[in-house]
């Protein structure tokens, strides 16, 4: 019936994609995140930006005689200090993990 929410058992999830009876036209509608994003987590964020823009290629030493350059391996890319991990512990949710057909 058009504008009526669909049953559970008349829609599947596999994997990114919605299956639907018939390959019907539907809408979907969710919700998510914030509506604004809160201050610490902006500050997270662009605390890990600044630390990837004044280092990226994270360098840890760097010498001139002999030439001698060492990269961080435990920081390559991107990662949350564990300050950074415990600032946004409260914003995680948790989950359930239900299986769908």
């Amino acid at each position: 019936m058009a504008g009526s929410p669909l049953a559970p058992d008349r829609w599947q999830l596999v994997r990114d994609r919605l299956r639907v009876p018939d390959d019907q036209a539907v809408t979907v509608t969710y919700t998510h995140g914030y509506a604004t994003v809160p201050g610490d987590v902006r500050a997270v964020v662009l605390t890990l930006a600044g630390r990837v823009l004044t280092n990226p290629s994270d360098l840890r030493q760097e010498s001139v005689g002999s030439v001698s350059v060492t990269y961080s391996a435990e920081t390559i890319g991107a990662s949350l200090a564990p300050a950074d991990r415990d600032l946004l512990a409260r914003y995680r949710r948790r989950v359930a993990v239900v299986g769908l057909r």
